[in-house]
């Protein structure tokens, strides 16, 4: 536990059921605080492995007092709850049910856990469609590891291939 709340932003994402599995996600992460903002629904290209149908991406702004390697290990909780065995999965680019990442964790950078996990995610910098849905609902958070705002990394990488989807929605 943290003794103040931070927020952290989360990336969820999936290509089988992914209403489904968007939706339960976003249910699940309400007990780990409060859920302040949900980006719109974005359809993107799969990464990676190609040969699979495309995902759908929210990000989420959670607030909560937890800290990183709880919230980890709730991730990783949720996601087995979807069914998803990482040690099944035919890449780990999926396809799959569930993927959550957290993509920051307030205004700072750092690792943590056993892996370990790194904050920000690497993916803000260098995936559109990582990068486009977090710029949503946080333009103007800062990449801790360029000083750079979140809005103008989507912006530099472009939208080519990621459609927001606003006849679809998740809460």
């Amino acid at each position: 536990m943290s003794d103040q709340p931070v927020t952290a932003y989360i990336a969820l994402g999936s290509n089988i059921e992914p209403l489904r599995w968007l939706q339960f996600g976003i249910d699940q992460l309400r007990a780990l605080g409060d859920i302040t903002a949900v980006s719109s629904v974005y359809q993107t290209p799969p990464f990676g492995y190609l040969d699979q149908p495309d995902f759908l991406d929210v990000t989420v702004a959670l607030r909560t007092m937890l800290d990183p390697v709880t919230v980890k290990q709730h991730l990783y909780r949720i996601e087995g709850e979807t069914g998803r065995v990482r040690a099944q999965q035919l890449t780990k680019w999926g396809p799959l049910q569930l993927d959550l990442d957290i993509l920051l964790w307030g205004e700072t950078a750092f690792t943590f856990g056993d892996k370990p996990w790194r904050v920000p995610n690497e993916g803000i910098a260098q995936e559109a469609a990582v990068a486009v849905p977090l710029a949503e609902i946080a333009p103007d958070a800062i990449y801790p590891l360029t000083g750079e705002r979140i809005a103008d990394i989507a912006a530099r990488l472009g939208s080519v291939g990621i459609v927001r989807r606003p006849d679809l929605c998740v809460e």
